[in-house]
């Protein structure tokens, strides 16, 4: 072996390793590969909509916006309709990610649009949000549908070569980590492999089920607790993966209307502690008119979390906490409001 390698990852690794069913977005069309999913998810026809209804993309029209508004929730819209629009989005210019990002952001903060209606504009301060949870729904819905034996011989050839092995990846992804995962098992973790040590996760089966059963429970208060484990496979292993943009698999706390404050971070892990996805569902948040304003009348403030749920502070517009509680027993405490989502047709 001889000393140590260092790797820079890009959005080539997933492409090239998509599989024709499962298509992998890039920079440039992210938009075009979540209109494939959207075509079966309302999670991101929601998003898509409120994204051409808050005006994020530079390409929109006034056909196109009004289309969105036909298919927004909770308006009923054909097959046909919603058809057309993901065709639309799919064959216009493509927008790079970073840009729309950004985009959405400033819209979010504009102040001047303080004066807007409160339901358009809880739709703009969600924007970049729900963009973020879009990103997690799609690279969820690829999992690990995805060509994954170039990538293990890579890794077979390459590791043993080398003392030691560091990857700066630039995805947001974590297609390398489940690779080397399933090609080194001994050598890396995500508790220590990451260059820093998580010292707890949550196991994503029951992550999902807990935010996925709030619907059921009704207006207000929180839904539960949801458990986080302490980290067990902390390996000192040979391999380091490093992620200067974040990861999918990583949850940080916040406070107030989802002011993240990082710190401590938890990871997303399979009950065997391997790296994994939340189903990272949003809500729908625009056209329900008397729902709004009843919140309004019980000032109620909103915001969202990633599945269906919304967050409420008395003191702030938005608000919520995902605090872990130290102690005798570790827990993470997801505190939230109930909001009617996707799409009831």
């Amino acid at each position: 072996m001889d000393g140590c390698a260092i790797y820079f990852v890009g959005a080539g690794l997933p492409k090239a390793l998509q599989r024709a069913d499962f298509p992998v977005p890039l920079m440039w069309d992210f938009v075009r590969v979540a209109a494939v999913y959207a075509s079966t998810d309302n999670v991101l026809l929601t998003t898509l909509t409120q994204l051409e209804l808050g005006r994020v993309f530079e390409h929109s029209t006034p056909a196109s916006i009004a289309l969105a508004a036909k298919i927004a929730p909770s308006n009923a819209a054909t097959a046909a309709e919603r058809t057309a629009f993901l065709n639309m989005m799919s064959s216009r210019p493509q927008e790079n990610i970073e840009h729309l990002l950004i985009r959405a952001d400033q819209l979010a903060t504009d102040p001047a649009n303080a004066s807007l209606p409160w339901s358009d504009l809880i739709t703009l301060e969600l924007l970049p949000l729900r963009f973020s949870f879009a990103i997690n729904r799609v690279f969820w819905h690829i999992g690990w549908n995805f060509s994954a034996e170039p990538l293990h011989r890579f890794l077979r050839e390459e590791l043993p070569r080398h003392d030691s092995s560091t990857f700066v990846s630039f995805n947001y992804d974590v297609m390398l980590e489940h690779g080397i995962e399933d090609v080194a098992p001994e050598a890396w973790c995500a508790a220590n492999g990451y260059g820093s040590v998580f010292s707890e996760f949550v196991e994503v089966v029951a992550a999902n089920r807990h935010i996925g059963h709030s619907p059921t429970i009704g207006t207000g208060g929180p839904v539960g607790t949801l458990k986080s484990h302490n980290s067990t496979r902390t390996y000192q292993g040979n391999i380091t993966v490093l992620k200067p943009h974040g990861s999918l698999n990583w949850l940080c706390q916040f406070t107030g209307n989802y002011h993240f404050v990082g710190y401590p971070t938890h990871l997303v892990l399979s009950a065997d502690e391997r790296v994994a996805y939340l189903s990272g569902n949003n809500p729908r948040i625009a056209g329900e008119t008397e729902w709004m304003a009843v919140a309004q009348r019980r000032n109620l403030h909103l915001s969202t979390h990633a599945e269906d749920a919304a967050a409420h502070d008395p003191h702030a517009r938005g608000g919520g906490d995902c605090r872990c509680k130290r102690g005798g027993s570790h827990w993470l405490e997801l505190t939230y409001d109930r909001l009617r989502s996707g799409f009831a047709h």
